[in-house]
């Protein structure tokens, strides 16, 4: 309740192309990847104020800092799938374009 429905044009999957909100995929894909930025610098944070040995009261942000690194691995594996996003999506105009 409350949301508005979106408008979307699903076109054919077997014309090249997927059932998405393309025309946001841009803004879409900065709003998460700007996220990803967001925790890359809060693990740096964390890591630093560790080595620092500033983190022995705070048990919340000391564990951070010391499972940054998987963290990490999982950012860049986020990284990567919404770069194959972009290059879809960039594969995809083409086929748009022509269906117009």
């Amino acid at each position: 309740m409350g949301r508005r429905p979106t408008r979307r044009r699903c076109t054919s999957s077997a014309r090249g192309c997927g059932f998405w909100k393309y025309d946001d995929v841009p803004d879409l894909i900065a709003k998460r990847l700007k996220s990803l930025r967001e925790i890359e610098d809060i693990v740096a944070d964390a890591a630093k104020r560790n080595e620092a040995g500033k983190l022995e009261s705070d048990r919340t942000v000391k564990q951070l800092a010391l499972q940054g690194p998987e963290l990490l691995k999982r950012v860049a594996a986020a990284r990567e799938i919404y770069e194959e996003l972009k290059l879809v999506a960039d594969r995809e105009r083409a086929i748009r374009a022509a269906a117009k």
